[in-house]
Protein backbone atom coordinates (compact mmCIF):
# COMPACT_ATOMS: atom_id res chain seq x y z
CA UNK A 1 0.00 0.00 0.00
CA UNK A 2 1.05 3.24 -0.95
CA UNK A 3 2.02 5.56 1.92
CA UNK A 4 -0.22 8.69 2.68
CA UNK A 5 -0.47 11.53 4.73
CA UNK A 6 -2.22 10.50 7.05
CA UNK A 7 0.31 7.74 7.72
CA UNK A 8 2.90 10.27 8.28
CA UNK A 9 0.74 12.42 10.27
CA UNK A 10 0.38 9.17 12.83
CA UNK A 11 3.94 8.45 12.39
CA UNK A 12 4.50 11.78 14.29
CA UNK A 13 1.65 12.20 16.04
CA UNK A 14 1.08 15.43 13.88
CA UNK A 15 -2.09 16.88 11.82
CA UNK A 16 -2.99 15.59 8.81
CA UNK A 17 -2.99 19.45 7.61
CA UNK A 18 0.40 20.04 8.97
CA UNK A 19 1.76 17.42 6.87
CA UNK A 20 0.21 18.61 4.07
CA UNK A 21 1.44 21.85 4.60
CA UNK A 22 4.80 21.14 4.71
CA UNK A 23 4.75 18.67 1.38
CA UNK A 24 3.21 21.30 -0.56
CA UNK A 25 5.80 23.87 0.18
CA UNK A 26 3.43 25.74 1.72
CA UNK A 27 5.09 28.92 3.25
CA UNK A 28 1.77 31.26 4.07
CA UNK A 29 1.20 28.72 7.40
CA UNK A 30 3.13 29.10 10.53
CA UNK A 31 4.73 25.71 10.99
CA UNK A 32 8.47 25.89 12.78
CA UNK A 33 11.65 24.67 10.68
CA UNK A 34 11.97 22.30 13.29
CA UNK A 35 8.61 20.59 12.56
CA UNK A 36 9.64 21.15 8.82
CA UNK A 37 12.10 18.77 8.78
CA UNK A 38 10.74 15.96 10.50
CA UNK A 39 8.03 15.95 8.46
CA UNK A 40 10.66 15.76 5.11
CA UNK A 41 12.73 13.45 6.59
CA UNK A 42 9.67 10.74 7.72
CA UNK A 43 8.29 11.39 4.34
CA UNK A 44 11.64 10.03 2.88
CA UNK A 45 11.76 7.33 5.86
CA UNK A 46 8.46 5.74 4.89
CA UNK A 47 8.69 6.23 1.05
CA UNK A 48 6.38 8.67 0.80
CA UNK A 49 5.84 9.45 -2.83
CA UNK A 50 3.28 12.55 -3.61
CA UNK A 51 0.27 11.67 -5.76
CA UNK A 52 0.43 14.37 -8.66
CA UNK A 53 -3.19 14.87 -9.75
CA UNK A 54 -4.05 15.38 -6.07
CA UNK A 55 -1.69 17.99 -5.59
CA UNK A 56 -3.04 19.55 -9.20
CA UNK A 57 -6.17 19.89 -7.58
CA UNK A 58 -5.08 21.15 -4.41
CA UNK A 59 -2.92 23.91 -6.07
CA UNK A 60 -3.85 24.32 -9.32
CA UNK A 61 -0.13 23.39 -10.34
CA UNK A 62 0.93 20.25 -12.28
CA UNK A 63 4.50 20.76 -12.10
CA UNK A 64 4.51 19.69 -15.95
CA UNK A 65 5.12 21.36 -19.54
CA UNK A 66 4.68 20.41 -22.72
CA UNK A 67 6.80 20.83 -25.95
CA UNK A 68 5.89 20.09 -29.15
CA UNK A 69 7.83 19.86 -31.98
CA UNK A 70 7.15 18.75 -36.07
CA UNK A 71 9.28 15.96 -36.07
CA UNK A 72 10.77 13.71 -33.94
CA UNK A 73 13.19 12.17 -35.83
CA UNK A 74 15.19 15.10 -35.89
CA UNK A 75 18.71 15.89 -34.61
CA UNK A 76 18.15 19.32 -33.96
CA UNK A 77 14.77 19.06 -31.82
CA UNK A 78 16.32 16.17 -29.99
CA UNK A 79 18.97 18.43 -29.36
CA UNK A 80 16.22 21.21 -28.02
CA UNK A 81 14.50 18.61 -26.03
CA UNK A 82 17.29 17.60 -23.92
CA UNK A 83 18.24 21.08 -23.26
CA UNK A 84 14.81 22.27 -21.96
CA UNK A 85 14.53 18.68 -20.23
CA UNK A 86 17.91 19.81 -18.18
CA UNK A 87 16.61 23.41 -17.41
CA UNK A 88 12.81 22.10 -16.29
CA UNK A 89 14.18 19.31 -14.28
CA UNK A 90 16.33 21.05 -12.55
CA UNK A 91 13.46 24.03 -11.92
CA UNK A 92 11.76 21.21 -10.42
CA UNK A 93 9.41 20.44 -13.37
CA UNK A 94 8.86 17.48 -15.61
CA UNK A 95 8.80 17.38 -19.61
CA UNK A 96 5.76 16.49 -21.76
CA UNK A 97 6.82 15.57 -25.24
CA UNK A 98 4.94 15.80 -28.00
CA UNK A 99 5.41 15.79 -31.97
CA UNK A 100 2.82 17.66 -33.90
CA UNK A 101 2.59 17.28 -37.32
CA UNK A 102 2.34 19.91 -39.61
CA UNK A 103 -0.49 17.95 -41.90
CA UNK A 104 -2.74 17.95 -38.84
CA UNK A 105 -2.95 21.34 -37.79
CA UNK A 106 -5.61 22.80 -40.02
CA UNK A 107 -7.79 20.03 -39.46
CA UNK A 108 -7.73 20.51 -35.76
CA UNK A 109 -6.75 16.94 -34.90
CA UNK A 110 -3.90 18.35 -32.33
CA UNK A 111 -6.45 20.17 -30.41
CA UNK A 112 -6.57 17.53 -27.76
CA UNK A 113 -3.24 18.25 -27.44
CA UNK A 114 -4.50 21.03 -25.57
CA UNK A 115 -6.41 18.76 -22.73
CA UNK A 116 -3.22 18.08 -21.01
CA UNK A 117 -2.64 18.82 -17.70
CA UNK A 118 0.49 20.87 -17.94
CA UNK A 119 1.21 24.60 -16.58
CA UNK A 120 2.81 25.71 -20.12
CA UNK A 121 3.92 25.03 -23.65
CA UNK A 122 6.81 25.62 -25.24
CA UNK A 123 6.15 25.14 -29.25
CA UNK A 124 9.02 24.82 -31.43
CA UNK A 125 8.41 25.66 -35.12
CA UNK A 126 5.04 25.02 -34.47
CA UNK A 127 3.84 28.64 -35.58
CA UNK A 128 1.06 27.08 -38.06
CA UNK A 129 -0.39 24.86 -34.79
CA UNK A 130 -0.46 28.25 -32.94
CA UNK A 131 -1.81 30.28 -35.36
CA UNK A 132 -4.79 27.49 -36.09
CA UNK A 133 -5.14 27.78 -31.99
CA UNK A 134 -5.21 31.18 -31.23
CA UNK A 135 -8.88 31.57 -30.42
CA UNK A 136 -9.23 28.34 -28.30
CA UNK A 137 -10.13 29.06 -24.62
CA UNK A 138 -7.92 26.26 -23.32
CA UNK A 139 -5.51 28.81 -23.89
CA UNK A 140 -6.41 31.27 -21.81
CA UNK A 141 -4.39 31.61 -18.59
CA UNK A 142 -1.80 29.23 -20.17
CA UNK A 143 1.96 30.34 -20.52
CA UNK A 144 3.04 29.93 -24.26
CA UNK A 145 6.21 30.26 -25.97
CA UNK A 146 6.68 29.91 -29.57
CA UNK A 147 10.61 29.10 -30.36
CA UNK A 148 12.27 28.79 -33.43
CA UNK A 149 13.23 29.98 -36.67
CA UNK A 150 9.50 30.91 -37.59
CA UNK A 151 8.10 31.85 -33.95
CA UNK A 152 4.32 32.97 -33.38
CA UNK A 153 3.90 36.41 -32.25
CA UNK A 154 0.82 36.39 -30.80
CA UNK A 155 2.87 34.95 -27.80
CA UNK A 156 5.98 34.77 -25.70
CA UNK A 157 8.70 34.10 -28.45
CA UNK A 158 12.37 33.75 -29.01
CA UNK A 159 13.24 33.85 -32.52
CA UNK A 160 16.56 32.63 -34.60
CA UNK A 161 17.60 34.26 -37.09
CA UNK A 162 18.05 31.88 -39.64
CA UNK A 163 17.56 34.17 -42.33
CA UNK A 164 20.90 36.88 -41.85
CA UNK A 165 22.59 33.40 -41.09
CA UNK A 166 21.54 32.04 -44.63
CA UNK A 167 22.60 35.24 -45.75
CA UNK A 168 26.16 34.85 -44.45
CA UNK A 169 26.41 31.67 -45.63
CA UNK A 170 25.95 32.73 -48.55
CA UNK A 171 28.31 35.88 -48.89
CA UNK A 172 31.04 33.06 -47.43
CA UNK A 173 30.54 30.84 -50.71
CA UNK A 174 31.03 34.05 -52.62
CA UNK A 175 33.85 35.23 -51.25
CA UNK A 176 35.60 32.07 -51.86
CA UNK A 177 34.45 32.29 -56.12
CA UNK A 178 31.72 29.97 -55.63
CA UNK A 179 29.50 31.32 -59.17
CA UNK A 180 26.80 28.90 -59.51
CA UNK A 181 25.04 28.16 -55.40
CA UNK A 182 22.23 26.12 -55.33
CA UNK A 183 19.81 25.93 -52.01
CA UNK A 184 19.03 22.07 -51.49
CA UNK A 185 15.76 21.52 -49.67
CA UNK A 186 12.91 19.22 -49.22
CA UNK A 187 10.32 21.31 -50.72
CA UNK A 188 7.76 20.50 -47.83
CA UNK A 189 5.59 23.14 -46.42
CA UNK A 190 5.04 26.97 -47.64
CA UNK A 191 8.05 28.87 -48.64
CA UNK A 192 7.32 31.39 -46.13
CA UNK A 193 8.28 28.66 -43.55
CA UNK A 194 11.63 28.57 -44.50
CA UNK A 195 13.42 31.41 -43.96
CA UNK A 196 16.53 30.23 -45.51
CA UNK A 197 15.19 30.15 -48.56
CA UNK A 198 13.79 33.32 -48.40
CA UNK A 199 16.93 34.52 -47.87
CA UNK A 200 18.97 32.54 -50.61
CA UNK A 201 15.90 33.90 -53.05
CA UNK A 202 16.40 37.53 -51.75
CA UNK A 203 20.43 37.17 -51.97
CA UNK A 204 20.44 36.06 -55.71
CA UNK A 205 17.99 39.00 -56.87
CA UNK A 206 20.59 41.06 -55.05
CA UNK A 207 23.46 39.80 -56.80
CA UNK A 208 21.56 39.15 -60.01
CA UNK A 209 22.19 35.69 -59.95
CA UNK A 210 19.66 32.84 -60.90
CA UNK A 211 17.94 30.74 -58.25
CA UNK A 212 19.01 27.18 -58.35
CA UNK A 213 16.45 25.02 -56.36
CA UNK A 214 16.65 22.20 -55.66
CA UNK A 215 13.61 20.67 -54.26
CA UNK A 216 13.67 16.68 -52.78
CA UNK A 217 10.46 15.01 -51.69
CA UNK A 218 11.69 13.49 -47.94
CA UNK A 219 13.66 13.95 -45.39
CA UNK A 220 14.24 9.82 -44.32
CA UNK A 221 15.32 6.65 -45.62
CA UNK A 222 18.04 5.66 -48.65
CA UNK A 223 15.33 7.30 -50.95
CA UNK A 224 16.87 10.85 -50.05
CA UNK A 225 20.42 9.74 -51.24
CA UNK A 226 19.73 7.92 -54.31
CA UNK A 227 17.14 11.04 -55.29
CA UNK A 228 20.30 13.91 -54.77
CA UNK A 229 21.96 11.99 -56.53
CA UNK A 230 19.64 11.67 -59.51
CA UNK A 231 19.51 15.55 -59.35
CA UNK A 232 23.41 16.52 -59.28
CA UNK A 233 23.78 13.77 -61.98
CA UNK A 234 20.98 14.69 -64.70
CA UNK A 235 22.13 18.82 -64.54
CA UNK A 236 25.34 20.98 -64.31
CA UNK A 237 26.87 20.54 -60.87
CA UNK A 238 26.47 23.42 -59.08
CA UNK A 239 29.68 24.65 -57.61
CA UNK A 240 28.33 25.22 -54.34
CA UNK A 241 25.85 23.90 -52.10
CA UNK A 242 23.70 25.29 -49.12
CA UNK A 243 21.67 22.82 -47.62
CA UNK A 244 18.26 22.95 -45.54
CA UNK A 245 19.76 21.07 -42.93
CA UNK A 246 22.75 19.41 -41.42
CA UNK A 247 21.58 15.96 -42.68
CA UNK A 248 20.62 16.53 -46.07
CA UNK A 249 24.42 18.18 -46.18
CA UNK A 250 25.79 14.85 -44.90
CA UNK A 251 24.12 12.74 -47.52
CA UNK A 252 24.49 15.56 -50.21
CA UNK A 253 28.32 15.11 -49.57
CA UNK A 254 28.10 11.10 -49.95
CA UNK A 255 26.24 11.40 -52.84
CA UNK A 256 29.11 13.92 -54.70
CA UNK A 257 31.50 10.98 -53.48
CA UNK A 258 29.61 8.73 -55.30
CA UNK A 259 29.46 10.75 -58.43
CA UNK A 260 33.55 11.13 -57.68
CA UNK A 261 33.58 14.35 -57.17
CA UNK A 262 35.42 16.37 -54.79
CA UNK A 263 34.26 18.39 -51.98
CA UNK A 264 35.15 21.25 -51.45
CA UNK A 265 37.26 21.67 -55.02
CA UNK A 266 34.16 20.55 -57.10
CA UNK A 267 30.85 21.41 -55.00
CA UNK A 268 31.44 23.02 -51.60
CA UNK A 269 28.49 22.40 -49.06
CA UNK A 270 27.26 24.22 -46.22
CA UNK A 271 25.00 22.52 -43.69
CA UNK A 272 22.37 24.12 -40.92
CA UNK A 273 21.42 23.83 -37.47
CA UNK A 274 25.14 22.81 -35.85
CA UNK A 275 24.75 19.54 -35.38
CA UNK A 276 27.66 17.70 -33.11
CA UNK A 277 28.07 15.42 -35.67
CA UNK A 278 28.81 17.68 -38.82
CA UNK A 279 32.14 18.40 -37.30
CA UNK A 280 32.95 14.40 -37.78
CA UNK A 281 33.13 14.01 -41.37
CA UNK A 282 35.25 13.66 -43.77
CA UNK A 283 35.54 16.26 -44.64
CA UNK A 284 33.79 18.23 -41.67
CA UNK A 285 31.00 20.16 -42.42
CA UNK A 286 30.69 24.16 -42.66
CA UNK A 287 27.32 24.80 -41.16
CA UNK A 288 24.87 27.45 -39.82
CA UNK A 289 24.40 27.08 -36.35
CA UNK A 290 21.20 27.20 -34.38
CA UNK A 291 22.15 28.90 -30.49
CA UNK A 292 20.35 25.54 -29.10
CA UNK A 293 21.66 26.19 -25.26
CA UNK A 294 21.09 29.85 -25.46
CA UNK A 295 17.19 29.88 -26.90
CA UNK A 296 16.39 27.10 -25.00
CA UNK A 297 17.94 28.83 -21.63
CA UNK A 298 15.96 31.75 -22.75
CA UNK A 299 12.79 30.16 -23.71
CA UNK A 300 11.94 28.69 -20.00
CA UNK A 301 12.92 31.96 -18.69
CA UNK A 302 10.25 33.82 -20.51
CA UNK A 303 8.16 30.50 -19.37
CA UNK A 304 9.20 31.19 -15.24
CA UNK A 305 8.31 34.91 -15.96
CA UNK A 306 4.98 34.33 -17.12
CA UNK A 307 3.97 31.69 -14.72
CA UNK A 308 5.39 34.16 -11.70
CA UNK A 309 3.84 37.40 -13.91
CA UNK A 310 0.97 36.62 -16.31
CA UNK A 311 0.24 40.50 -16.81
CA UNK A 312 3.61 40.80 -18.26
CA UNK A 313 4.14 42.51 -21.99
CA UNK A 314 4.71 39.88 -24.68
CA UNK A 315 8.32 38.88 -23.79
CA UNK A 316 10.32 38.32 -27.45
CA UNK A 317 14.02 38.26 -28.44
CA UNK A 318 15.97 37.79 -31.89
CA UNK A 319 19.09 35.62 -31.35
CA UNK A 320 21.73 35.48 -34.33
CA UNK A 321 23.23 32.37 -35.84
CA UNK A 322 26.69 31.71 -35.82
CA UNK A 323 28.81 30.54 -38.89
CA UNK A 324 30.84 27.74 -38.36
CA UNK A 325 33.41 27.54 -40.96
CA UNK A 326 35.09 23.91 -42.00
CA UNK A 327 36.47 22.06 -45.17
CA UNK A 328 33.77 21.44 -46.51
CA UNK A 329 33.77 24.85 -47.66
CA UNK A 330 37.51 25.63 -47.45
CA UNK A 331 37.32 27.11 -43.92
CA UNK A 332 37.90 30.38 -43.41
CA UNK A 333 37.47 33.61 -46.24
Amino acid sequence: MPVTLKDIARYLNLSHATVSFVLNDRQDVAISPETRKRVIAAAKELGYRPNRAAQALAGGKTQMIALWVPRSNDQLYSNILHCLETHISEAGYDLMYGQIPEGDAASGGNVRNLSWAVDAVIAVDCSYLLEALDAESAFIGRPVVSLGAHPWAGCDSVHVDLYEGAKAALDHLANLGRQDIAYLTTGKGPEDRDPKRGSYVDWCQQKQRSPRLIELPSLTGDEVLQEIRKQLEDRPLPDALLCYCDQLAMAAIRALRDLGKTIPGDCAVMGCNGIEEAAYLNPPLSTIAIPVESMCELAWRFVKDRLEFPELHLQSELLPCDLILRESTDGVD
